[in-house]
């Protein structure tokens, strides 16, 4: 009799273990559950945090390519129709700048560039004022080719400006009042997409720079242009 008890004893014993480890089970089961998808959107939310900014980033040092570049130029046209009318020989400064934009640009991914503006950034330029460069006369803009990856040079707004526009000299007063080269701006705009909407929608981002031009220091330099 004494055996039996114990037997049945261990058997209740045994039985109520198991009920508690399934009842475990079953807990850790609905916790993970409720956290792992947490933990995934989480994880994809710093993902697409990161690609935005590293796109950010992108789009601010191709401004900046472009910028450097337009800068350094010698004093040519830009947007000039036709090309073979360009004080350069032939040459579009804006051409030039925008194929500069366009290879600091093939780093970028997923996100679609829109728009580059290539514009006088002095006070008294006709309508600069980025980013809406509204009815500008003194400005280029290309849009973003999605088949080549490059920006559309074929096709352009903006009437541009010439380089007898241009004021270069390190000693001189240039027409706006100041002392030394004028200044060029370069706008590139860019939409970065979504992918978990966990900080929102579509963002636009976009990178502005300007520099002015590299300064003519010769003594020779006849009245404020180059």
């Amino acid at each position: 009799m004494r055996n039996v008890r114990s037997l049945a004893t261990a058997v209740r014993r045994r039985l109520g273990r198991a009920r508690g480890e399934d009842g475990e089970r079953g807990a850790v089961l609905v916790e993970a559950a409720i956290v792992i998808p947490l933990l995934m959107l989480i994880t994809l939310g710093i993902i697409e945090y990161g690609s935005a900014y590293q796109q950010d980033a992108a789009v601010a040092a191709a401004s900046r390519s472009g910028a450097r570049v337009a800068s350094a130029l010698p004093k040519t046209d830009f947007g000039c129709t036709p090309v073979t009318s360009c004080s350069g020989g032939g040459t579009d400064s804006a051409v030039t700048v925008a194929n500069a934009v366009s290879t600091a640009l093939q780093s970028v991914g997923s996100a679609a560039p829109q728009k580059l503006v290539i514009y006088d950034a002095d006070p008294d330029a006709d309508g600069n004022g980025a980013p809406n460069f509204t009815g500008c006369t003194h400005c280029m803009t290309y849009t973003w080719n999605t088949s080549t990856k490059q920006f559309n040079t074929t096709k352009s707004s903006g009437t541009g400006w010439l380089s007898t526009g241009q004021y270069a000299c390190a000693a001189n007063t240039n027409p706006h009042g100041d002392v030394g080269p004028e200044a060029i701006g370069v706008y590139v705009q860019m939409t970065h997409t979504a992918v978990t909407h966990l900080f929102g929608g579509n963002k636009t981002l976009s990178g502005t720079t300007v520099m002015r031009f590299e300064p003519n220091v010769s003594s020779t330099c006849a009245n404020t242009t180059t």
